[in-house]
């Protein structure tokens, strides 16, 4: 039950980011910085990501929780009093996948898969659109 659980949650953040590919970007009004500042008040964790790029990301969102790939051992129960948890495949170990898995399949935190790109303003509307329950409605009609 525990595993079907764990792929439960990854199988709905794979669909929901397959889904997200063909939703046209800019599908509202708001300005970048709009979303900058309505994403500046959500606890989310990132977990991978060169660390060029989060350099950058941590920039924006001095207070979200970005995990490097070195970090192996840290304990991730913080994780589950997070908003939401993204996952950049791009620079991320297997190991620290699975670790991240597991600790997903313990609490019902909402799971995504960032955007394969380095550009910011593309993960900021990537968040803004995975997050803002307005956007996301939209998206699923």
């Amino acid at each position: 039950m525990k595993n079907f659980q764990q792929n439960k949650k990854e199988l709905e953040a794979l669909r929901t980011f397959v889904n997200h590919q063909n939703i046209e970007a800019g599908s509202d009004n708001c300005s970048f910085e709009e979303r900058v500042l309505f994403l500046k008040e959500k606890n989310i964790v990132i977990i991978g990501g060169h660390p060029n790029w989060q350099i950058k990301l941590k920039e924006i969102f001095p207070n979200y929780i970005i995990v490097d790939v070195e970090n192996l051992n840290r304990d991730l129960s913080f994780i589950g009093h997070a908003d939401a948890v993204f996952i950049n495949t791009n620079f991320l170990s297997h190991s620290l996948y699975w670790k991240v898995m597991n600790q997903m399949s313990k609490n019902e935190v909402p799971l995504h898969f960032m955007e394969r790109t380095t550009n910011i303003e593309r993960i900021v509307m990537h968040l803004y659109e995975m997050l803002n329950p307005v956007v996301t409605s939209y998206r699923s009609v």
